[in-house]
């Protein structure tokens, strides 16, 4: 049963009970760092910010993109890591990279043997059933001709992350015919997986459609 958290940014790290829902302790744990998202953006200093952190942790961490790499390639780099970490950055490019490298292929032989994954914003999107809600915000990221949003489904529910009140209309225009369930995350929360159960993590409450229609 893999065992997931999908998180909204990289704060994850500061949620008191992550441990309790990862087969091995961060604090433990080979954790391979895949960074591919983090090429088709304009700023991607987060990246050296998480790395900063993560060292300040003592953390072992191995930065990769799995771009331009072949499958091979790829799933003998996966050995001996207990958790991949896909960081976010443009959803459209990691999402087309998936399948281009088939990287969900791997992922998913992997989550079967036990490696568990830590998604953060757009790499938690990918999990999802479609990664449709990385739409909802015109930044002007490039879409790299992906048409079709369809993503790994690894959960019943798609997400929207780094959730304020300053997006809350976006996130209610946007939100109308859905055909999955949404998730709201703020940065401070995420949301760990087990198999088929799963439950909110982090600071607050959780945010609906519902309690944002009533504000």
């Amino acid at each position: 049963m893999p065992k997931l958290i999908l998180a909204s940014n990289t704060k994850f790290l500061d949620i008191p009970n992550l441990n309790e829902n990862l087969d091995v302790p961060l604090q433990k744990a080979k954790i391979l760092y895949i960074i591919t998202g983090s090429k088709k953006v304009f700023d991607n200093s987060f990246v050296q910010r998480h790395l900063n952190r993560v060292t300040e942790r003592n953390l072992n961490y191995t930065s990769y993109d799995i771009e331009g790499k072949s499958e091979t390639e790829i799933s003998k780099k996966m050995d001996n890591y207990d958790i991949i970490h896909m960081e976010g950055g443009n959803t459209f490019h990691i999402l087309k990279t998936i399948y281009a490298t088939n990287f969900d292929k791997i992922l998913k032989k992997r989550l079967d043997e036990g490696m568990n994954y830590i998604g953060t914003s757009a790499g938690s999107y990918v999990m999802t059933p479609s990664i449709i809600t990385a739409t909802w915000n015109d930044r002007g990221f490039d879409r790299c001709g992906l048409e079709d949003f369809t993503a790994l489904n690894y959960v019943p529910f798609i997400l929207k992350a780094h959730y304020t009140k300053e997006r809350r209309q976006s996130i209610l225009d946007n939100s109308t015919d859905l055909k999955w369930p949404l998730k709201i995350l703020t940065d401070n929360q995420a949301i760990a997986v087990n198999g088929d159960s799963f439950k909110l993590i982090g600071e607050g409450e959780e945010i609906t459609l519902e309690s944002l229609q009533n504000e």
